[in-house]
């Protein structure tokens, strides 16, 4: 079984803080990389984007700071950070939350 496979059957805990579980699943793919001899830098999950996105609005010092920077509407932001909406694949890109 490769890491993002454990990862997935992984059943966290409702109040685990979402910088932890970034931490543990980063630590559960890197490990997996090492086992697998892969250099390939490990792909974006959900969480990480979602802790990556927080951190980037805070960096940007306000959500409508940071939408304006990205050129979307704090609305289209806000719905993204609430699961409303998917992120789109070039915003990962865009506001350097990628891998």
């Amino acid at each position: 079984m490769r890491g993002a496979e454990i990862i997935d059957q992984i059943k966290w805990s409702y109040d685990i803080h979402p910088e932890s579980r970034r931490e543990i699943e980063d630590a559960i793919l890197r490990l997996d990389a090492k086992a697998h001899g892969g250099n390939r830098r490990p792909r974006l999950n959900s969480v990480s984007a979602f802790a990556r996105l927080e951190a980037y609005i805070k960096r940007k010092g306000s959500a409508r700071k940071a939408a304006m920077a990205l050129g979307i509407s704090e609305s289209f932001l806000s719905d993204i950070r609430n699961a409303r909406r998917p992120i789109p694949p070039g915003f990962a890109v865009q506001s350097g939350l990628s891998a």
